[in-house]
């Protein structure tokens, strides 16, 4: 809280009088630091390139503390900077002086007692190429050691002609640098690939080779939320005479400015895949490509979507009279123009948003899927291959509230190489999510997210992958910051984590102008987003790096942890998820619950277990958190199963207002008759009002008999 930075400055200064300087104390660390062999001064190197860093930073930030109280007006949403802020800010400086020099005493220490014998895991280091281990999903590096890449969020340029660049890079984890491919700037004028576009992309994958560094492809995907957000459109001025409406009709999107179904956008994106992939691939540390940033698709109003949905209708429904019975609607015809409204704009009701959420879900599918299949074959055109993710927000899990946004987490991991994903977790004891089983105070700090979504990923796809955070929000986000986080706050989202999978983290964001100590004040923000950001923190981005240092050196034992089989299989419908509350929350409870217990969770989804309906007949524990809506086969299949003489232990979570909903309902939200789920009688109940530790131990009395 702002109260604790003042006391925690006000402590710094009681005994700044008899310590030595940061200065002094960072000579005695180059100084130890000389006196380890090589494979280990890579761990105190962390800290002294962080102090020179933050010995600028403290003197421009000294001075300059109205530029800092301005960014924390802005963060919180004052009209005019407050004597509050202005102290905050003057705290600011004295705050990072306090970080460097505790960080600085404790990185002595450490040296000295390694110096004199203490034994230490080595450090491992960066070196391309970075392959997949086909059995756990985690990187390793030329030597095939185990290796965590790190970057940051508009992290400083590499510049070669710096000989101590490239020493910062190294030291600080900027291990990935992403390339920008803007579709623009490829095809500026017509059809026609401008050759020197093509050669500025693999320009910069061919510097971070000679580095021996890696890099992904970025695509831009569209203009950037926000009133203040300037302009980024991804189509050149060209593309919409060509292809009408391609930049109009584009509905309402998160991050997109086009539309998707318009056979321009495959057009173009198919030119510019086939001249930039194959002579990047050839660099040789292409690590992915990232085929968009945060997409979301909530609506839809172009005639391309339109009449492919009215396609849909007409096979869904038959005539227009059973779809206006099904939906309380009155359209005239399939043909009706109105069925526009129905793309995202209004919800006649629960089957129309399933049927709409459905459709939207399969064209975005579609249209990534033609992305992937295009780099996939243009990097075959030169006998090498091409991984592809997109990073799509924390919001688009199992354990949220997003489900209509068009984004399929289950049906891209099918196709795509890696994982992409942009997750969060918050130093405070209250969840971002809203979750009413959540009491506050409960944790220390908020985790579902990083650990759910990789956790999820993981369960939708058939083959161990990569996974890939490439906006890692455990320090700040749009809407928070605290200005004093503690160390091992970092080291446990980065534990965490990696035990669930990541493979690869890129923190947002570096908040300085490169190297310099002048703060980046972003226009979409309004300056907000320097505010307690990390570069106002010495402890957290020293904590970043040697964190991942320690997981490098211990990343098998982390990798088995990952990989581990699961003991709870946790049932997941998408449909339920999308209409209901109650899924939701007790989806997120049981997990929790779960975690806490030590129990490894796998998320089984319907579509899977409809795959393979004997998926669960040898599992230790099925769980079913107060699911709803599930079609016909899932209901039979789950019968199955409770019928089995030596099958899996059966357990429903749910608690006073959701008993009597288990498995009630089609995936079309029509009604389902009691006794064709009269076989829940069968399972264990756990009712969860709250996800405290009475309930913990009630869940672990009855999960302890069947946990291997």
């Amino acid at each position: 809280s702002p109260e604790m930075a003042v006391w925690f400055a006000f402590a710094f200064l009681l005994v700044s009088a008899v310590a030595q300087s940061p200065t002094e104390l960072l000579t005695t660390l180059i100084q130890c630091s000389k006196t380890l062999p090589s494979n280990q001064q890579g761990h105190e190197q962390v800290t002294i390139e962080t102090a020179k860093l933050f010995l600028t930073y403290i003197d421009y930030d000294m001075e300059n503390y109205n530029v800092t109280a301005a960014s924390i007006a802005a963060f919180s949403h004052h009209k005019n900077i407050t004597k509050n802020d202005i102290q905050l800010a003057k705290n600011v400086s004295v705050n990072e002086k306090a970080q460097l020099t505790m960080l600085l005493q404790s990185a002595i220490v450490e040296c000295q007692s390694v110096s004199k014998g203490a034994y230490r895991p080595p450090y491992v280091q960066m070196s391309a190429p970075m392959t997949v281990d086909p059995n756990t999903g985690f990187l390793r590096n030329a030597q095939q050691q185990y290796f965590m890449p790190l970057g940051y969020n508009e992290a400083p340029v590499l510049n070669l002609s710096d000989p101590d660049d490239l020493t910062r890079h190294r030291a600080l984890g900027m291990d990935t640098n992403s390339v920008n491919l803007q579709i623009a700037h490829v095809v500026p004028d017509n059809i026609t690939v401008s050759d020197a576009a093509v050669e500025d992309i693999v320009a910069q994958f061919r510097t971070l080779a000679s580095v021996n560094m890696t890099g992904t492809i970025f695509i831009g995907n569209g203009r950037q939320g926000g009133p203040n957000a300037p302009e980024s459109r991804v189509m050149p001025p060209w593309a919409p005479l060509a292809y009408p409406g391609l930049v109009g009709d584009a509905g309402i999107t998160h991050f997109y400015d086009f539309d998707i179904d318009n056979p321009g956008a495959r057009a173009i994106f198919g030119v510019v895949l086939n001249a930039v992939i194959p002579p990047v691939v050839q660099t040789g540390n292409l690590l992915s490509v990232s085929l968009a940033n945060e997409p979301g698709f909530e609506a839809a109003n172009s005639t391309y979507t339109l009449r492919n949905f009215q396609a849909y209708l007409r096979t869904q429904y038959g005539t227009i009279t059973a779809l206006n019975t099904a939906w309380s609607s009155n359209f005239t015809s399939f043909d009706d123009p109105n069925l526009v409204n129905a793309m995202g704009y209004v919800r006649y009701n629960d089957e129309h948003t399933l049927v709409w959420s459905t459709f939207n879900r399969n064209r975005v599918t579609a249209f990534y899927r033609f992305l992937t299949e295009t780099i996939h074959t243009a990097a075959a055109t030169v006998g090498k291959t091409a991984n592809v993710h997109i990073k799509t927000s924390n919001g688009a899990t199992p354990l949220s509230s997003q489900h209509t946004s068009g984004i399929d987490r289950e049906a891209l991991a099918q196709f795509l190489d890696v994982h992409g994903c942009d997750t969060r977790a918050l130093p405070v004891s209250k969840s971002h999510i809203p979750f009413p089983q959540h009491v506050e105070g409960v944790y220390a700090m908020d985790w579902y997210s990083i650990t759910g979504s990789y956790d999820f990923m993981q369960s939708s796809s058939v083959q161990v992958k990569p996974v890939i955070d490439t906006e890692w929000h455990t320090i700040s986000t749009v809407s928070f910051r605290q200005p004093v986080i503690p160390y091992a706050y970092m080291q446990a989202c980065l534990w965490l984590s990696a035990t669930h999978g990541l493979t690869l983290s890129q923190i947002w964001y570096w908040g300085r102008d490169g190297w310099l100590a002048r703060p980046k004040l972003s226009k979409e923000f309004a300056g907000a987003d320097f505010a307690f950001s990390m570069l106002t923190q010495p402890q957290m981005l020293d904590a970043f790096v040697r964190t991942r240092n320690r997981i490098n050196a211990l990343g098998d034992i982390a990798a088995t942890i990952a990989t581990r089989p699961a003991s709870v299989y946790l049932f997941y419908s998408e449909d339920s998820s999308t209409l209901s509350t109650a899924t939701r929350d007790m989806t997120l409870a049981t997990y929790a619950l779960c975690h806490n217990l030590d129990v490894k969770v796998r998320f089984v989804t319907e579509r899977q277990l409809l795959r393979t309906p004997q998926m669960l007949d040898a599992v230790p524990i099925v769980i079913l958190p107060s699911v709803v809506n599930v079609n016909e086969s899932t209901v039979d299949v789950l019968s199955r199963i409770t019928q089995l003489p030596n099958g899996p232990l059966l357990v429903r979570t749910g608690n006073s207002s959701t008993w009597d909903t288990f498995l009630s309902r089609d995936w079309l939200d029509q009604p389902r008759a009691s006794g064709d789920v009269a076989f829940l009688s069968q399972w264990a109940n756990v009712s969860i009002e709250y996800a405290d530790a009475p309930t913990l131990h009630v869940l672990q009395e009855l999960l302890q008999p069947a946990l291997p």
